[in-house]
């Protein structure tokens, strides 16, 4: 999740180079979490999803074995939700999304939202 607020004083071109450096940041995390998701059917990968509303409809009949997909479906959402200050989400709705983060799939020992949160701090700082 991030916020970002005060741009008000901000030039328009500043703007939009921080709107696209953000944007770029939360499809390169959401990305890596989608590609370090077990896959066993293909369920728990297409369910990812990316907003700015943490309640956004999710597509729990999505089988997306590669990813590919549920990536696109993530820059279609980036380029078209708006960019006003409000925190941006990624959420994975299904009820065992919070298990297989914490170890319960021996494809993702670690988790993926830690380790690409890890990785994304050490590329870009805390």
């Amino acid at each position: 999740m991030t916020t970002y607020r005060g741009l008000g004083n901000l030039s328009a071109p500043l703007k939009q180079r921080i709107e696209l450096s953000v944007r770029k940041v939360v499809l390169e995390v959401f990305t890596g979490v989608v590609m370090k998701s077990p896959v066993r059917t293909g369920r728990f990968r297409g369910a990812w999803v990316v907003d700015n509303n943490p309640l956004a409809p999710a597509l729990l009949d999505r089988f997306d074995e590669t990813g590919s997909e549920t990536i696109r479906a993530a820059v279609r959402r980036l380029r078209a939700m708006p960019f006003n200050g409000q925190p941006t989400y990624i959420v994975n709705p299904l009820p065992y999304a919070q298990r297989l983060e914490h170890g319960w799939s021996s494809q993702a020992p670690v988790g993926m939202v830690r380790l690409t949160l890890t990785e994304i701090a050490s590329r870009y700082g805390a």
